[in-house]
């Protein structure tokens, strides 16, 4: 009996031994998005259309870096949700480009991801074209003149401050203001004028791209 009762407890020994253990599941860290990196501050980007040769780029705000994304024959017009821009051509919307950037905000706290621009094809709906030559901030309007001067009106239309950025004609030219800067569009020039419209219309940066940015629209905020 004492051998089979040692023999019994061996088994048993044996076979819990086998028995796989449970492991938990890594937890999915607050604000992951797959194929994303997070990071601490809006990254903004600009998808600027040429609409002579069709050719779409998205313009790196933070780095500089201009992308080739795709091509959009014929382009007439682009919106945006805030990610991506939807290009449309004899007023339809015809294809859809992921910017790369955007922020998802939580209420008490917002989250910022980049990750590669890409063309996302043929689409049928999205966001209305956009070109404007007035754009609302938080401290009034900003607003480019068709003999290509950019000026700042306060909430009650009191012209604050001008400055002269574009030469006519203007055709084309587009005026996009988020929390922190404006992007005014210079087609005839082949530019974007980066201005700190609350340091007096100062021209902060101005891009030189190598095609006729006679669209855009503004991702990552």
């Amino acid at each position: 009996m004492k051998a089979f009762g040692t023999a019994c407890a061996a088994l048993l020994l044996a076979s819990c031994a086998t028995v796989p253990q449970a492991t938990a599941a890594p937890e999915t860290p607050h604000g992951y998005v797959a194929g994303a990196e997070e990071v601490a501050e809006p990254q903004p980007r600009l998808v600027l259309a040429d609409p002579g040769t069709g050719a779409v780029h998205v313009l790196d705000l933070t780095t500089g870096e201009v992308t080739l994304v795709a091509h959009v024959p014929g382009a007439d017009g682009i919106g945006g949700d805030g990610r991506h821009a939807y290009l449309s051509a004899g007023g339809r919307t015809v294809r859809a480009v992921d910017g790369g950037s955007w922020t998802v905000d939580h209420g008490d706290h917002k989250h910022h991801y980049r990750t590669r621009p890409r063309d996302l094809g043929p689409r049928t709906d999205g966001a209305p074209p956009r070109t404007r030559t007035c754009e609302k901030t938080d401290a009034g309007r900003l607003c480019l003149t068709r003999d290509g001067t950019l000026r700042a009106y306060d909430r009650k239309g009191r012209q604050r401050a001008r400055v002269k950025l574009l030469t006519p004609p203007i055709g084309g030219a587009t005026v996009q203001a988020d929390p922190a800067r404006a992007y005014v569009s210079d087609p005839r020039g082949r530019a974007v004028h980066e201005i700190d419209y609350r340091d007096g219309l100062r021209r902060a940066r101005t891009f030189r791209l190598g095609f006729t940015p006679g669209l855009m629209v503004e991702t990552g905020r």
